[in-house]
């Protein structure tokens, strides 16, 4: 098992994987991913709100149509299907804040954390005109050794970071039977320059976790 606690002798703000890495001080592993997850809230939050009202509005049209006798399923049905699409995503969100803001289980299951963090970026991508998706099944990753809160900070930064840099991010699977290797692509024709903090990629590091930026790939190697 891999430690969480403790500081890096030299510092961070190495450079990882050819690049990528943003300068910043040594940090220990919950703190950052305290930070990460109230940034994570932060963009969940403004499209649970938004699918919350849409379910209102929609319920409000629906309700004051039903009232006429006059009125046909088929002039509600577009209005009742938009609610319980924006209901399922407000579930989704809330089922994904939930399980990210209890303290986790090890060993941890890389899938799951990797769905709950597309769960809440996915619909914050959408409204700004981006596309991130899951690609294949995940549950090849198996668990990891690493730490929680390193397991989960490694995938919730990364995915911002992508999110952040690229219009068009795919998360996929890649490994062997060592190691697990979760990858976030960009499927931008010329995908812009993408950073990650320093202090993060050194926290995770020393939980046996490695984060690399690679021009259009941010590769997170997990520890068995």
């Amino acid at each position: 098992m891999h430690s969480e606690s403790g500081t890096h002798p030299h510092g961070g703000g190495e450079n990882h994987g050819g690049g990528g890495v943003i300068a910043g001080a040594p940090a220990n592993v919950g703190e950052l991913w305290v930070d990460t997850l109230e940034r994570l809230c932060g963009r969940a939050a403004h499209e649970l709100k938004g699918a919350l009202n849409g379910v209102a509005v929609n319920l409000e049209v629906v309700r004051s149509r039903c009232e006429r006798p006059e009125t046909l399923a088929s002039a509600v049905g577009t209005y009742a299907n938009s609610a319980s699409d924006q209901l399922g995503i407000v579930i989704e969100t809330a089922e994904a804040l939930l399980a990210l803001a209890r303290s986790a289980r090890t060993p941890v299951e890389v899938a799951r954390v990797a769905r709950y963090v597309h769960a809440l970026l996915a619909p914050a991508a959408r409204s700004q005109g981006k596309r991130f998706e899951l690609s294949g099944p995940l549950d090849g990753l198996g668990a990891t050794s690493a730490g929680a809160s390193a397991a989960r900070l490694s995938v919730a930064a990364s995915a911002m970071a992508a999110t952040d840099a690229w219009s068009h991010v795919v998360c996929r699977v890649a490994g062997d039977d060592s190691d697990g290797v979760l990858r976030f692509e960009s499927r931008d024709a010329e995908p812009a320059a993408c950073c990650i903090d320093g202090a993060i990629v050194d926290a995770v590091g020393r939980s046996g976790i490695r984060i690399q930026v690679d021009g259009s790939t941010i590769s997170i190697t997990f520890p068995r």
